[in-house]
């Protein structure tokens, strides 16, 4: 409009303004057998949500302008426990989520009878880091550089949009729009080594014979699935036009009758691979036993 009208705002919101979590009944990670409640530590989080929007005239009754900000920061702090190497127990954690969210608007009055107006939004998102399972089955190395970080997502999304509004007079209203959406979703931080990865699917402390420093916890992993993922992109794109028009007359009553015709294009590329490495999992004191064939890299066959 023809006054200048904004806000700036603040969201906060933290593990300390919520109650306390309840207890997770879970298997337990060291004998699959057994059932069990589990009061976890509680993770230490925060999420921030600054912004900024301000609208108004840039020439009264002719162009006009809306444009708002509001950046989102999520952290989520964790102390480590680990069943398997409880060495590292009491290290701390960190996962990162921020976002960006902005948006502005252009809108003009050309003439008396045509407006026509111009928008764009950004939404810009980074995961940064892993946390350790809570159940302590995680392995110390079960992500990127063996020390939980390193780990980076990164999801950048734009959306551009046009529009023509023109009266014809009192009885017709005539609308032309168009836009344009832009989404994708890649890996960018480090990258495990192509290892062969081992996960145990059972507990192995039950199994006679077992050196200590080989036992580990169901679930654990020596290095992690996503570190071992070549997600190079998975690009989303949608270009869209439509037109429609709407008629008001008089005919034993008042009638509105609206016509129009949209068109939609859609368009993916994806890239997502695995590096080119062995995957191990191992079954632990089956009582029927388990059988699979996996083709390793060098293409040996291996039945277990």
């Amino acid at each position: 409009g023809n006054e200048f009208h904004g806000d700036l705002l603040m969201y906060y919101d933290s593990d300390w303004l919520r109650g306390a979590p309840r207890d997770i009944l879970q298997l337990n990670p060291v004998d699959s057998t057994i059932a069990e409640y589990s009061d976890y530590l509680v993770d230490k989080w925060n999420r921030i949500e600054p912004g900024i929007s301000l609208g108004g005239y840039v020439l009264k009754d002719r162009l006009w302008f809306f444009a708002s900000f509001m950046p989102q920061y999520r952290t989520r702090t964790r102390e480590g426990v680990f069943i398997g190497t409880p060495e590292h127990n009491g290290e701390e954690f960190t996962y990162k989520d921020i976002r960006y969210n902005g948006s502005a608007k252009l809108t003009a009055a050309i003439g008396k009878n045509l407006r026509v107006s111009l928008s764009g939004s950004i939404n810009n998102r980074i995961r940064q880091n892993q946390l350790p399972r809570q159940d302590g089955a995680s392995g110390y190395s079960d992500t990127i550089l063996s020390g939980w970080e390193g780990y980076e997502r990164t999801e950048p999304s734009v959306t551009v949009a046009g529009s023509l509004d023109y009266s014809l007079g009192n009885s017709a209203f005539l609308t032309v729009s168009g836009g344009y959406f832009r989404y994708n979703d890649y890996f960018s931080g480090e990258k495990e080594p192509p290892v062969p990865r081992l996960r145990m699917a059972t507990s192995n402390y039950n199994v006679p014979g077992m050196p200590a420093d080989l036992q580990v916890p169901a679930g654990w992993a020596n290095v992690s699935w996503d570190s071992l993922k070549e997600d190079t992109k998975d690009i989303h794109r949608r270009l869209s036009a439509k037109g429609d028009l709407t008629l008001y007359f008089n005919a034993g009553g008042e009638h509105v009758v609206k016509m129009g015709l949209g068109w939609n294009q859609l368009y993916a590329d994806l890239l997502r691979t695995a590096i080119n490495t062995e995957y191990w999992f191992f079954y632990w004191a089956q009582p029927n036993g388990s059988y699979s064939v996996y083709t390793l890299a060098d293409g040996t066959v291996v039945d277990t």
